[in-house]
């Protein structure tokens, strides 16, 4: 039997914590549906590390509502995130107005805010170090550039990057196609898009499969460091009851 508290010192507790931390933010395809859930299970090293869920609504005026829930299942490690992010979608463009994250790891607290006032062009970021930041048109919170992607991807005009704001102020993740592939999961054989996004200044990448047939849900997620595998989460349940997206009626302007 394989003893998992010895095979996870207190190194890799950090490392596995870090993990989760990538996949709060590595889900860029979740969009396209109202009443949305999907749930996915996160593994590390070959062992189970944690699970996720995310919710999606959207209504007949394009305004969203979109949350994301993290949470080890690895009893030696406490960790848990919320993050949520509303506004709207008009012509194919997703406005981003609120954004939340609330993190609980080892009894330590974090929370961080976004407000956008778009009418004004700053975004007030509250965070351990508050201020205030000049938007740019299509600039995202963490959540919101995951609909902006999958709008992207449909229309064909997947940007070198993409701007959001996080708590340590404006970032860039820059995204390239790899092609189509075939994948078996627990829905059957479903086609995906595969997409790669590298961070800024480091030799991490995250590799994404996303379903075009369903609304470009997120399938699979991988994350490599030096080519060597990190982390890997695969859907293991989805849910939704009608699809927002109508390429022939985009939401209205507002």
């Amino acid at each position: 039997m394989v003893n998992h508290m010895r095979l996870f010192g207190p190194r890799y507790r950090f490392k596995l914590i870090a993990l989760l931390c990538l996949w709060c933010s590595s889900d860029p395809g979740l969009a396209a549906a109202s009443h949305y859930q999907a749930h996915y299970k996160v593994s590390a090293r070959g062992l189970p590390l944690g699970k996720a869920q995310h919710d999606l609504s959207v209504d007949a005026e394009g305004h969203y509502r979109y949350h994301f829930r993290t949470e080890s299942t690895l009893p030696f490690v406490e960790y848990k995130s919320r993050e949520s992010s509303a506004g709207y979608i008009t012509n194919n463009q997703v406005i981003p107005q609120q954004y939340h994250f609330q993190r609980k790891k080892y009894g330590k607290q974090e929370q961080v805010a976004v407000n956008f006032d778009w009418e004004n062009a700053v975004a007030h970021l509250i965070a351990s170090e508050s201020r205030d930041i000049v938007l740019q048109v299509g600039m995202q919170d963490k959540l919101s550039y995951h609909l902006a992607l999958k709008f992207a991807i449909l229309n064909q005009k997947l940007p070198q990057a993409f701007q959001f704001i996080d708590k340590k102020g404006i970032k860039h993740y820059p995204f390239s196609y790899l092609g189509d592939e075939t994948l078996n999961t627990i829905l059957g054989s479903v086609d995906t898009v595969k997409i790669q996004r590298q961070q800024e200044a480091s030799n991490r990448a995250t590799t994404l499969w996303l379903a075009p047939k369903l609304d470009y849900v997120l399938i699979k997620v991988v994350e490599h460091k030096d080519g060597k595998l990190l982390s890997k989460a695969e859907l293991s349940a989805l849910r939704y009851k009608k699809s927002f997206f109508d390429q022939s009626h985009p939401f209205p302007a507002k």
